[in-house]
């Protein structure tokens, strides 16, 4: 049998600053989205993709996604779970 985690509760952009470190769930309509590249001092790249999101409760919501696979499947349009 494979492992439950919790996530936390479902929650509405309007109420995420009152869960600052906690576990919670999103459910959001992606804008857009914005690979941002950055290349560093010692060698390599690190990637994020900055998103738009929202939902009924709050209509536009910045956030930054540091999952390469993740971000390369996402575009405008999506409804995606964010946990």
């Amino acid at each position: 049998m494979a492992g439950l985690g919790w996530y936390g509760p479902l929650i509405d952009l309007s109420s995420a600053s009152s869960h600052v470190d906690e576990f919670v769930q999103l459910l959001v309509f992606v804008h857009r989205s914005n690979p941002v590249q950055y290349k560093l001092a010692r060698g390599g790249n690190v990637i994020r993709t900055d998103i738009h999101v929202g939902d009924e409760s709050q209509p536009f919501f910045a956030v930054s996604l540091w999952n390469k696979q993740l971000a390369a499947s996402l575009s405008a349009g999506d409804v995606i779970l964010l946990q």
